[in-house]
Formats: C-alpha cells, structure tokens, sequence
C-alpha cells in the first residue's frame, strides 16, 4: 500500500489502496487502475475537505465521494465492500469528542 501525505492543520498520511485493498473487480477482467487511482485521489480530497471545511463524514462522502465510486461501478467501485473501505477511512480522519 501506498500512502500520501497533505498538509492541513498538521499533516496526515491517507493510505493508497490498490484495486485488490478497494475489493474491486470486473466480469470481463478489464484492468481498474483508473478506478483505484481515481479513489485514492478521491479519498485524499474527502480528507482534506473533513479536515479544511469541517464537514462530516456522510457530507463529505454523498459530495466528493460517491459520484466518483458511481462513475466507476463497471470496476465494482460503488458496491457495498469499496463503500465501507471509503466510510472507515474516513472515519479515522474525523476528530474525536473527549
């Protein structure tokens, strides 16, 4: 896995997942490398929107991240698996309530 790194307020590393990590796939065994590099792109700006805008998960995901997994459904992108991979990543970038 590969990872990239955004400055916001401090910096934090978003890993980079590969087509395999997104659970994705195809009939016809057509190659997903646009999918995944369009979800790893997709999952850094989601990021660096939670953390600029301060907006919530579900905001952030139904703006920035679903229409890129809907684009990409022929590769499995907008099924349940690579959904809840987006949602947990997510999450881990939101801050915690003490």
């Amino acid at each position: 896995m590969e990872y990239v790194k955004i400055k916001v307020e401090t910096t934090v590393v978003i890993p980079q997942y590969t087509a395999e990590e997104w659970e994705l796939y195809t009939h016809d065994g057509r190659d997903c490398s646009k999918a995944v590099k369009a979800l790893n792109l997709c999952l850094v700006e989601a990021v660096r929107m939670l953390k600029e805008k301060n907006l919530t998960v579900n905001v952030v995901f139904g703006m920035i991240c679903y229409p890129v997994m809907y684009e990409f459904g022929d590769c499995g992108a907008s099924d349940t698996e690579p959904r809840n991979i987006m949602w947990d990543a997510l999450e881990k970038f939101m801050p915690r309530s003490l």
